[in-house]
């Protein structure tokens, strides 16, 4: 390790100072320069040599292959280079947050992207016409889940597109009904990456799956939108009503969010250290966890006397608002 990061510095040393010249001086000026540029990667080279051949001794002894990185080192290396790209003003905010969003997907699950199955619109099968087009128009969604017995039997995806040759016919009794319209629904687990959905999107040629938790029920549905989301961030068009921000940040020190925003979101732009990796992925899921029953407005809790939870809003199933700020810091400067 030691030694490959040696290697690594002289490499960098090489090529990066080169480049560092050319960025504040002319072109012209490495031009007339070459011949100390030269010298420089002469005297390099051996230290470069020496420390890849050390790497390479030290993975054989270890019985490793030498030369070959593991995911997580790789994936690091891509990182600093982005972060590096942007110091320099060489890339983007906008390009750095998609070259890492897309590092991301790998990392996040369908439950994290998904709309969850109480945020759902359906259609029942057996909807008439004139109700079908008015909730079809109330919704205003391309693409509609159809349901039979309850809202864990899934049968079918109607495609609005689909609706347009019915409706030139002028007699209702000749059109199709609903359950002949709708295509066959696509089934996921809540637990499948985003980089293998997104996959199985572009194999399947579809934009819409049914997300299905453990037992087999309807978890959520899940869109191409929302894992092109992850990478380039929300996407808002014409027809989308006005959404709520789910994360406001008040200060360095607290925020208020909605009880359906993920906890490592939180964590990430404030920089708390609340749980990830346990049942719950949304801040409303860590609060009933916590308290084990459903919260009333005005409630709060304190995590670990770092962290404190008001609940500004809650209904009689969900928590809909939360205030989460810093305590420590706020005791250090009272004191």
């Amino acid at each position: 390790g030691g030694a490959a990061a040696l290697g690594l510095a002289f490499s960098a040393v090489r090529t990066w100072l080169p480049w560092s010249v050319s960025r504040i001086c002319a072109a012209s000026f490495l031009y007339y320069t070459w011949p100390v540029w030269r010298v420089i990667d002469g005297l390099l080279t051996p230290f470069v040599w020496a420390a890849r051949v050390i790497d390479a001794s030290l993975h054989r002894i270890a019985g490793q292959t030498p030369g070959v990185m593991d995911g997580e080192t790789i994936e690091e290396e891509i990182r600093t280079i982005v972060t590096e790209g942007h110091r320099e003003g060489l890339l983007e905010e906008d390009a750095r947050e998609m070259i890492e969003g897309v590092m991301e997907l790998g990392d996040a699950d369908v439950a994290h992207v998904m709309t969850p199955r109480t945020d759902m619109h359906m259609l029942r099968s057996d909807v008439e016409w004139d109700e079908m087009l008015a909730d079809v128009i109330k919704m205003g969604h391309t693409r509609i889940p159809v349901y039979g017995a309850n809202r864990d039997d899934i049968l079918g995806v109607l495609y609005v597109k689909d609706l347009l040759p019915e409706l030139a016919k002028p007699d209702i009794g000749g059109r199709k009904s609903l359950q002949e319209m709708m295509r066959k629904p696509v089934f996921v687990p809540e637990t499948k990456a985003v980089d293998d959905l997104l996959a199985m999107f572009q194999q399947m040629r579809t934009h819409i799956a049914i997300a299905l938790d453990e037992y087999g029920g309807v978890a959520g549905l899940v869109t191409i939108e929302d894992v092109l989301e992850e990478i380039v961030g929300e996407i808002v068009d014409e027809y989308d009503p006005e959404v709520e921000e789910e994360i406001l940040r008040i200060n360095e020190d607290a925020c208020e969010a909605v009880g359906r925003a993920h906890v490592d979101e939180i964590n990430e732009l404030m920089g708390f250290d609340l749980p990830e990796d346990q049942d719950f992925d949304t801040i409303g899921g860590f609060v009933f966890t916590e308290l084990g029953r459903v919260p009333v407005s005005g409630e709060t809790l304190t995590w670990r006397n770092e962290v404190q939870l008001t609940v500004l809003e809650a209904s009689k199933r969900t928590v809909e608002r939360v205030k989460v700020e810093r305590l420590q810091r706020a005791a250090a400067e009272s004191a």
